[in-house]
This record gives C-alpha cells, structure tokens and sequence, in this order.
C-alpha cells in the first residue's frame, strides 16, 4: 500500500478524510473515508469510523456486513451524545476487500467516489452499479449493500482516493485530470506515485489543495499478497 493523506488546515495531521488497512485471516480489508464538513467534529467522527471499522474488519463475514457496523455505531454514538456536533455529520466511505486465493479485488461504496485501476497500462474509473448511501445520511435506507467483484492480478494497482483529489480544479475552473494522470505515469514504480501526485496537485490548483486530500494505492504483487504497512497520517508518506 503506497499512501498520500494531505489535511486541508494549515499545520494540521489529522482532518476529516480517514483510511485504515488492515491483514485478516484470508486477505487484507481496506476502509478509505471522509466526513461531512471540517474541524474537531469531522475528526470525532473519523475517530469514531475507524474504530467500529477495527472491531468489525476481523469478524465480520463480508463488506456488507462491515458496512452495516458502521451504521450502527455512528446511530449509537448519536442517541448517547445527541448534543455532540459530531453525531450530525454523514460519512462517504469505500471498503475494500482483497482475498488471497482469488485475483480480484471486491468493493463497497457508500456514496464515495470510485476507484480508479491500472492494468497492463490502462487506465479506467471501476463501475460501481449500485453505490449505497453515505454512512449515517439521515434519510431511510432499505436497498441492500452491493458488492463489486473487479479483477485484481499481479502487477495490477488500484486507487482510491477522497474527492479532494478529483475535485482540485485550476485557474479556469477545470477538474484534476486524475485517469490522464496514472495513464501517464503506468510505467512509474509503485512508491514514486503518491509523490508524483501530491506535487502535481499543488502544481494544478488554482489556490492550493483547498480540502483533506487522501489517496490509498493498492499494488498486486507477484506473489498475489497485499500487505499492509500504513504510518500514523503524516503529511505526505510512501511506503
């Protein structure tokens, strides 16, 4: 897993956008998030996110599964700390789940952006048929969570990202160009992405990098492992 997590307050490590990897019995899971809004609340509720997602990863039986934990524990939190600004806040999310007998990779959106995978040196945005809601969107919720399977082979890479990526836009109004990007980059090592993008971002905005800004890169070795080694968030990390 190669890393970049950029907070938007100036001097800040920690914001809204949160991500967690983590090696369980037959794989590795993966949640990358971001929390409505900014400040102290946002993080509560990262905090919050990360924590349920600790406990579940281990036991829960599928993503789904994982997903409806999440729900619960922002509804707990909520009916325990009513007053708190943090139990008012929605949470895009994306979970991951990669298997280490199969090659593919299976993904669950609650109303975050989709992932973007590289294979054979094209580039495309993953398909996510049925996205769910985001996490504690105070609106009921009856559809089921939906799974995406996509391939996920040696050598394959795939990213996912917060919309302070996709949504950086430069001096004419324009969006980051993320695709073009990792097409241009396909022949990069792994470890020289999440460098190249950080620098690219701040080249492109108009005024910076204005949001929390994360991007998690998965990398299919040759062996088919995924292994997770992830630092407490820096400002920008490779590893």
């Amino acid at each position: 897993l190669r890393l970049l997590y950029e907070a938007s307050a100036a001097g800040a490590h920690v914001g809204g956008d949160f991500y967690k990897a983590l090696k369980v019995r037959d794989g590795v899971r993966i949640m990358l998030g971001d929390v409505q809004g900014k400040g102290l609340p946002a993080v509560e509720a990262a905090s919050l996110l990360l924590g349920s997602f600790r406990e579940a990863a281990y036991t829960a039986p599928d993503l789904p599964a994982i997903a409806q934990r999440l729900e619960a524990s922002m509804a707990r939190y909520a009916e325990r700390a009513p007053e708190s600004e943090a139990a008012d806040r929605f949470s895009t999310v994306l979970l991951a789940e990669v298997p280490d007998d199969r090659p593919v990779i299976r993904l669950l959106s609650c109303g975050h952006p989709a992932p973007v995978v590289q294979r054979d040196g094209a580039v495309e945005t993953v398909e996510l048929t049925a996205p769910s809601v985001p996490v504690h969107l105070p609106v009921p919720v009856d559809a089921p969570f939906t799974v995406e399977e996509v391939p996920f082979g040696p050598g394959d890479r795939l990213l996912m990202f917060t919309d302070g990526v996709t949504e950086t836009r430069d001096a004419r109004g324009a969006f980051y160009p993320l695709e073009q990007r990792l097409a241009a980059w396909a022949d990069e090592p792994a470890d020289r992405i999440p460098g190249l993008l950080r620098e690219d971002l701040d080249r492109f905005g108009a005024h910076g990098l204005e949001d929390d800004t994360t991007a998690l890169l998965l990398v299919r070795d040759g062996s088919g492992g995924t292994v997770p080694r992830l630092p407490s968030p820096p400002r920008a990390v490779a590893v």
